[in-house]
């Protein structure tokens, strides 16, 4: 069986959702700003609706966040839906309240502040999934501290089952680690009372790995243990830590568009991490017929997800933010996110009804 595995490293960035099968490279480009990126996704799961829309900048930082967008999603019955902006992360929309259907086709159309249309083409939605179990493991891994210093640290791994019936039609699958964690702000001596809600941090692990399945070159019916991703075990255990496993189907477009998107982008974050190369997707401006970076995929997803406490790992995290009596605040000072973890990128006082 012939699975993709990716882990690249690039000058540039690519966007939400990108998949691909390659070996790693690297390669410059001109990167031109005030381009409009749009990605997301329909999905059978309503909490995986989401479009991202940026504007890339001049220079190599960080696209600009477009949050005054009207976002509307068209399916082949002439119903429409408009995608709600996420007040907690600038640039995102959402559309909680539909659940995609598998077998229905559906496009979006974005409407951008000065009049810009921009439209996706149509995508069908695939009719079936399979199923999926997951489990982890602590192992210890090597990595490179921010020093540039080799060091060696337990780290989580996520491995899938998956079972998958070709009965219907060719599968093309994309695989997917997400987690979850909790910070709770530091609780002062006399400040009971006063100390908010914690932040639950949602993003996606080691987003740089890719796993992905052609149903054309292949058609396995079961695979057992495959990596999905790894994360150093540290502070954000200390509480509680989920792994949200999502295994997607998805159309034989989308699935060769982030392929030859990882031709030339990097896998690296987010549809925010950096101007992506000059790639087009399925999305395009229907006053100037001309396309724009990003795809808009209908995905039928399942999910599987894993608790961990601390108690279940090997060995004693440290608590981060609680409060030390013994420790002096002037030499060793609390981080920023223990007096404001909204500072926190993906952070969010907003706690899902799973996050228990």
């Amino acid at each position: 069986m012939k699975r993709c595995v990716v882990k690249v490293s690039l000058q540039i960035i690519p966007f939400f959702l990108l998949i691909g099968c390659l070996s790693p490279f690297t390669i410059d480009i001109e990167n031109a700003g005030g381009r409009v990126i749009i990605s997301g996704q329909i999905s059978t799961l309503a909490d995986q609706n989401i479009v991202e829309i940026g504007v890339t900048a001049d220079e190599a930082r960080l696209p600009f966040p477009e949050s005054n967008a009207i976002v509307k999603l068209h399916d082949d019955e002439e119903n429409i839906y408009e995608y709600y902006k996420n007040k907690d992360k600038p640039g995102v929309y959402v559309l909680p309240a539909v659940s995609g259907i598998p077998g229905k086709t559906y496009f979006i159309e974005v409407i951008m502040p000065n009049g810009d249309v921009y439209q996706s083409k149509v995508e069908k939605l695939p009719l079936s999934n399979g199923e999926l179990s997951t489990r982890y493991e602590i192992n210890s891994n090597s990595f490179i501290d921010s020093e540039g210093i080799l060091q060696t640290q337990p780290f989580a791994e996520v491995y899938a089952t998956s079972k998958i019936n070709y009965a219907k039609e060719k599968r093309y699958f994309r695989w997917h680690l997400e987690e979850a964690f909790m910070i709770l702000e530091t609780a002062y001596p006399g400040a009971r009372g006063l100390i908010p809600p914690p932040c639950i941090i949602i993003q996606a692990t080691e987003p740089q790995r890719i796993v992905l399945l052609n149903g054309d070159e292949v058609n396995p019916e079961l695979i057992e243990n495959q990596l999905i991703g790894k994360r150093k075990v540290n502070w954000a255990f200390y509480y509680r830590f989920y792994f949200n496993t999502y295994q997607q189907s998805i159309t034989k477009e989308a699935y060769d568009y982030w392929q030859k998107v990882n031709i030339i982008a990097n896998q690296v974050g987010s549809i925010f991490d950096s101007p992506p190369a000059k790639i087009e997707g399925n999305i395009y401006n229907t006053t100037t017929n001309k396309g724009t970076a990003g795809y808009f995929q209908a995905s039928n997803t399942i999910l599987d997800r894993i608790l961990i406490h601390r108690f279940d790992l090997p060995s004693e995290l440290p608590s981060y933010c609680d409060y030390d009596i013994f420790r002096n605040p002037f030499v060793n000072p609390y981080p920023k996110e223990c007096s404001d973890c909204l500072s926190v990128r993906n952070s969010s006082r907003e706690r899902p009804l799973w996050f228990e």
